[in-house]
C-alpha cells in the first residue's frame, strides 16, 4: 500500500547529482483510522532527511495530502533546514483538514506525498510518500445538537436596511434567504459563527431565513423585514 501514488506523479528527476533524499512517514492518522463527516481531524507526518547532504532553507518542497487519489490539501514548504538523519514534524494545513462528504466509505486510502519543488534532485523517490487505510463514516447531526444550534441563533437587526446578520454556534450549516413565496434569494456563507448579507438591494418586505445542517436537516427558520 505504501508509496502507491508515487508512480502517478511523474515529476521527480530520474538522474541524481546531489545526495538529498526526503522520506515521508504518517504520524496521524494511522491505519484503521475513522473520520466523521464535517469534523476537523489532524494530519501529521514526518519529513526525514535520509540523504547525506543537508536540506537547506533555500530548498523548497511541495507536500500534498490525497484521499482516494484526490488532493484534499497541499502546501509549499521552505525556510527549513534539516540535517542528515534529522526529521521535521509537519501538520498542514493549519494543523488539520475539514472533510465534507455524503456517503460512508468503508475503505478510504489517505496518502501524503512530498517532492522538491525547485531544481534540487531527490536521489530516491520511492520513499517520498506514505499511505494509510481507514474509513469515512457519515453520522448525521443528532437532534440535541440541532436544538443547541437553533437555540444559539440570533438574527439582527430586524427590520434591516443595509445588512442582516445571523450569528450561531456552528459553521458547517447552510443559511438561505427566501421571499415569502418560498423563492430562494441567496445562500449566505457562514464564517466564524456568523452569516452576514447585504440587503440594501432587497425590496421592502418580509423575508425568511432558513438554516439547515450540512446533511439537509432543518435547524430553524425565522422571518425578518427589510425597510429602506
Amino acid at each position: 500500500m505504501k508509496k502507491l501514488l508515487l508512480s502517478m506523479l511523474g515529476i521527480w528527476a530520474l538522474t541524481a547529482s546531489a545526495q538529498k533524499d526526503l522520506q515521508i512517514q504518517f504520524v496521524n492518522p494511522q491505519d484503521g483510522f475513522e473520520i466523521n463527516d464535517q469534523r476537523p481531524f489532524p494530519v501529521n507526518f514526518r519529513v526525514k532527511n535520509v540523504g547525506t547532504d543537508t536540506i537547506q532553507t533555500t530548498d523548497t518542497f511541495n507536500v500534498a495530502i490525497l484521499l482516494n487519489f484526490q488532493v484534499i490539501g497541499n502546501q509549499l514548504r521552505g525556510a527549513v533546514k534539516i540535517a542528515p538523519g534529522d526529521s521535521l514534524l509537519l501538520s498542514p494545513p493549519n494543523g488539520g483538514l475539514n472533510l465534507t462528504f455524503t456517503e460512508e466509505l468503508d475503505s478510504a486510502l489517505m496518502c501524503v506525498v512530498a517532492f522538491f519543488a525547485d531544481s534540487t534532485i531527490d536521489t530516491n523517490d520511492l520513499n517520498n510518500g506514505d499511505c494509510v487505510l481507514g474509513s469515512l463514516k457519515f453520522f448525521p447531526t443528532t437532534t440535541p445538537e440541532l436544538a443547541a444550534i437553533a437555540n444559539s441563533v440570533k438574527a439582527y437587526p430586524n427590520p434591516a436596511s443595509q445588512t442582516f446578520t445571523i450569528s450561531l454556534t456552528a459553521d458547517n450549516v447552510l443559511v438561505e434567504i427566501l421571499d415569502v413565496s418560498g423563492k430562494l434569494i441567496e445562500t449566505v456563507p457562514v464564517s466564524m459563527g456568523e452569516a452576514r448579507t447585504n440587503v440594501s438591494n432587497y425590496a421592502n418586505g418580509i423575508y425568511v431565513y432558513r438554516i439547515q445542517s450540512a446533511t439537509g436537516a432543518n435547524i430553524t427558520t425565522g422571518r425578518f423585514s427589510v425597510i429602506h
